[in-house]
């Protein structure tokens, strides 16, 4: 899924004016699962994808 989102937004060739790495805006994504308990904060699940990249 997420690649999919990514491909259609690069195929969207956005010109991205100010941001100096790139002149198209580009986009990554990051899935996290998890199984909570009781000591599981929604930060934690927030952060994972971050994480990751």
């Amino acid at each position: 899924m997420t690649d999919r989102i990514t491909a259609n937004v690069k195929s969207l060739h956005t010109v991205h004016k100010i941001y100096l790495v790139s002149d198209r805006v580009t986009l990554s994504c990051g899935v996290a699962s998890m199984i909570p308990d009781f000591t599981t904060s929604l930060s934690k699940l927030i952060n994972s994808p971050h994480q990751a990249l």
